[in-house]
């Protein structure tokens, strides 16, 4: 895999140059999008289908089960809302579109640079939220829904 630290990222330059390869002269974007995080606003605000990627690492806080990550207290979090993703994807398809020429556009959608969120002030909301809403798991027969 050479310089890429893992599969994921791996495959995903793969896609992307088998893309540009072969794309001929079809307008293409590529929307890359940081740590994707439940929905700001629509359908509601936390919406999320999956507990993936830093969901997970929400849920085991909130259950009292993860008490430790090792990282410093000022690295930021790239987590970007579903929904501003979702939107920004409709978004740059229409543009790509209705654009002149056959470019490829590669478009990042993250937070860090305008809206940074460091470990330190992600503790302090996630904490403060859960001190305010406390997270049980519910019996429904007998199965645990989370």
């Amino acid at each position: 895999m050479g310089a890429y630290p893992n599969t994921y990222t791996f495959t995903k330059a793969l896609s992307e140059r088998m893309l540009m390869k072969n794309r001929g002269n079809l307008p293409v974007v590529i929307v890359r999008p940081s740590i994707i995080q439940g929905n700001y606003d629509d359908p509601f605000m936390g919406w999320t289908d999956t507990i993936a990627a830093s969901g997970f690492q929400m849920m085991m806080v909130a259950l009292g089960l993860l008490h430790f990550t090792h990282t410093k207290k000022d690295t930021v979090l790239d987590l970007i809302p579903c929904d501003f993703v979702s939107n920004q994807i409709i978004v740059q398809t229409v543009y790509t579109a209705v654009r002149e020429g056959t470019n490829l556009n590669v478009v990042h959608v993250c937070t860090s640079d305008k809206n940074p969120l460091n470990m330190l002030r992600m503790k302090a909301v996630v904490f403060d939220y859960l001190r305010h809403n406390p997270y049980y798991a519910k019996p429904i027969g007998n199965k645990v829904w989370w």
